[in-house]
């Protein structure tokens, strides 16, 4: 399974609370997860004779998380996000002693989708009706942390990975062009 990152998903933690309590309901008592009353202990994210415990824990988390995540996907009719990168790899071994600094890894990502919001009022006749699809194919210029790019959405979205931190401009020209025309026509 994956590696367990922030912000945590609050319903795949309650799910992997209820699932790990719930299969060791009936263990022998006292014990990591229950006191001599049968009341919940919380797990210790420290004590060594309960690593079996959080990692069982951890694995119902990622699989709550994961199901959260395919729920979603179905619901908004929307292409799963793309898996996070991968970790930059170990620093070199071989790097002199008396250098203790090392460059920042560019382990930073931006994602941004471009979906119309609900209307807030009535539109004018000559809108186009509301659709709940994300504009793919718009077209789109960035620059700052993320370089100097342009292209295309791809299903509504764009994701830009590997970048250093820093601020990142995004302009839709076409997309604003358009309501710009239509202003100008009134």
């Amino acid at each position: 399974m994956g590696k367990i990152a922030r912000p945590l998903d609050r319903d795949a933690v309650a799910a992997a609370d209820q699932e790990l309590y719930a299969r060791h309901k009936n263990d022998p008592r006292p014990n990591a997860l229950y006191d001599a009353e049968g009341r919940r202990l919380p797990l210790s994210p420290n004590d060594p004779s309960q690593a079996a415990a959080r990692q069982e824990w951890c694995d119902l988390y990622l699989a709550a998380a994961e199901k959260n995540r395919q729920q979603v996907s179905q619901d908004s009719n929307e292409p799963p996000s793309p898996p996070p990168p991968p970790p930059p790899p170990p620093p070199d071994p071989e790097r002199a002693a008396d250098d203790p600094v090392q460059p920042c890894p560019n382990k930073h990502w931006i994602e941004v989708g471009l979906k119309a919001s609900p209307d807030q009022q009535k539109r004018p006749d000559w809108w186009p009706p509301a659709n709940d699809a994300p504009y793919a194919g718009e077209s789109y210029t960035a620059s700052g942390a993320c370089g100097n790019r342009s292209g295309k959405l791809g299903g509504g979205r764009l994701r830009f990975d590997h970048i250093p931190a820093g601020s990142c401009d995004l302009k839709f020209q076409d997309f604003y062009r358009e309501i710009e025309r239509h202003f100008e026509e009134e």
